[in-house]
């Protein structure tokens, strides 16, 4: 282990700067988000520094640690705060002693020489003041891998701080699969494609002590990803004290939204209220509710309006509620290697005699509408008229996607600006950037494809995985988010009768004869069965009786 955390530094140290900072995911953290962070992480920490005497006492004790310290800039203010608490309540002939305890009670480890550099020029700088060297800080900036550190003792710090790097596991395959092996190794949080700022925020939790406080920048996504939810489980064990939504741009060389994330390490009280800011508004969520939005997915707790508000929205449609995967199998049309697979055996219509099934892919899914034939079918890069599959091939290398074309089934638009759902009888495959939702009864189909283009389940999924997209035009819809959002009852006759009347509306709408004006009242019409059901309370459903 130690000999490849040593060839991991050398490497570092040889990479030209434009390419460390790439791969390290290096981004200096902004002087404001530094206040942002310290103001509410670092303020209690000092509140027991009240006096000449308690200070001292306080200061011999104190431990600080940034593990992605960069050049040291929140260790940088970390210090100015204590320096400013000791010249307020210690005489100027009895400050050194103090000057010196607050100097070691601050520790800072990093990947990166040159950031190291950087920061020792900056400590200089600041040493001049007060008479002091480098040399009275031990413990500033050591200059290894934080994450695969073993020196470092675990539960002795009062408070980390850190802006860790933001690299997910894609590019870290790419360029550095021996650091990302052995991280992998190491960190629970470390499944699917993570990120580092997840084992960071694992990491923060091992090193500070029981009711010691965490404060990180974080990326946005970190909110809104699959593979977050375990860093988020982690989080809810603890005590979320704010969530920061930091300005867009705060960044400059690096376009990614931020969060400033501060937490204790203890169990959180029963009522617990989370604070959640952005530039211009304050409000709290229930941090037990977080446990009801979808798993990895916190994105409508910093949506606005707190409980009462758009978050609250989500959490009574959610609440007690069955979800979509409870009744039908959502899933991808293929796996990466299917669909190289399957472009092989993808042919015109006009070309093939025998039995086959359309390819039907994101582009071609309307509401309530196939446009197969009529609008070109992209599929890896190349334009198809009417595409379809031979079934005999598809049957012979792909028994089970097979199947899934044989089955009555509902297809969902992968990339869209909304929900965009149609429902095939069995006689397409679902391509690979398509969603598929198969349900448990066939009968379920289109009752299922009114509720998914109805315009309070467009705004749920929104609302809760929106920030996965790319802007309002082109949110990414994905079989793990689909499965997630809430159902109807089906052992419930009130909610059965109600969905019969979607199955009835969306056979209408699916139908060829349909005008503009009856679209719209057909339209309008699931959009109030859906609100109903929704707004009904999750204790409602289940005083109903159910059908014999």
């Amino acid at each position: 282990m130690i000999a490849k955390r040593a060839s991991i530094l050398q490497r570092t140290a040889e990479e030209s700067v434009a390419a460390r900072r790439k791969r390290l995911g290096a981004f200096y953290t902004p002087p404001d988000l530094v206040e942002v962070v310290l103001d509410e992480a670092l303020a209690p920490v000092m509140e027991p520094i009240a006096d000449a005497a308690s200070c001292r006492r306080q200061l011999a004790a104190l431990r600080i640690i940034d593990p992605a310290c960069g050049s040291g800039h929140l260790l940088l203010g970390a210090w100015r705060r204590l320096t400013q608490r000791i010249e307020r309540i210690v005489p100027e002939g009895s400050r050194a002693e103090c000057l010196s305890l607050a100097a070691a009670s601050l520790h800072g480890i990093d990947i990166d020489p040159q950031a190291r550099a950087a920061g020792r020029s900056l400590l200089e700088r600041e040493c001049r003041r007060w008479g002091m060297t480098p040399g009275d800080f031990p413990h500033w900036c050591r200059l290894d891998d934080a994450l695969l550190d073993e020196v470092t003792q675990e539960g002795a710090f009062d408070l980390v701080v850190g802006n860790p790097p933001f690299v997910d596991s894609e590019s870290m395959c790419a360029a550095d699969p021996m650091r990302r092996r052995l991280l992998a190794g190491r960190y629970s949080t470390a499944r699917g494609n993570w990120d580092l700022a997840s084992l960071f925020v694992e990491l923060s939790l091992r090193l500070v002590r029981p009711g010691g406080r965490v404060g990180l920048i974080l990326p946005r996504r970190l909110f809104a990803s699959d593979h977050a939810r375990r860093a988020q489980a982690l989080m809810m064990g603890q005590t979320v004290e704010s969530i920061r939504i930091n300005p867009p741009g705060t960044f400059e060389d690096a376009a990614i939204e931020t969060v400033s994330l501060i937490m204790r390490r203890c169990p959180p009280v029963e009522h617990h209220l989370v604070r959640i800011a952005d530039e211009s508004r304050c409000w709290s969520y229930a941090q037990r509710d977080l446990a009801h939005l979808p798993p990895g997915h916190w994105s409508a707790a910093l949506a606005g309006g707190g409980d009462g508000g758009v978050a609250g929205v989500a959490r009574s449609a959610l609440h007690g509620r069955p979800r979509l995967l409870e009744c039908a199998f959502v899933g991808d049309g293929a796996t990466t290697a299917e669909a190289y697979r399957l472009r092989e055996a993808i042919v015109e219509r006009s070309e093939v005699a025998g039995a086959c099934v359309q390819l039907i892919n994101t582009g071609t899914i309307d509401p309530y509408r196939s446009q197969w034939g009529t609008r070109p079918t992209r599929y890896l890069k190349t334009a198809w008229i009417e595409p379809v599959v031979p079934i005999a091939w598809l049957e012979s290398h792909m028994p089970r996607r097979a199947a899934q074309a044989r089955s009555p089934k509902v297809l969902v638009a992968g990339l869209a600006g909304r929900l965009e759902a149609v429902v095939d009888e069995g006689s397409a495959l679902c391509g690979k950037s398509a969603v598929q939702v198969i349900p448990v009864e066939p009968a379920l189909c289109h009752a299922l494809c009114a509720w998914l283009n109805s315009a309070p389940i467009n705004d749920l999924y929104r609302l809760l995985f929106g920030s996965r997209g790319f802007g309002a035009r082109s949110m990414h819809i994905g079989p793990r988010q689909i499965e997630q959002l809430p159902t109807w009852r089906l052992d419930d006759r009130h909610d059965r009768a109600r969905a019969d009347e979607l199955d009835t509306l969306s056979r209408a709408l699916h139908g060829r004869d349909v005008d503009s004006d009856k679209s719209r009242r057909l339209r309008e019409r699931i959009d109030a069965i859906v609100s109903a059901l929704l707004a009904q309370p999750a204790g409602a459903l289940a005083s109903h009786s159910p059908t014999s």
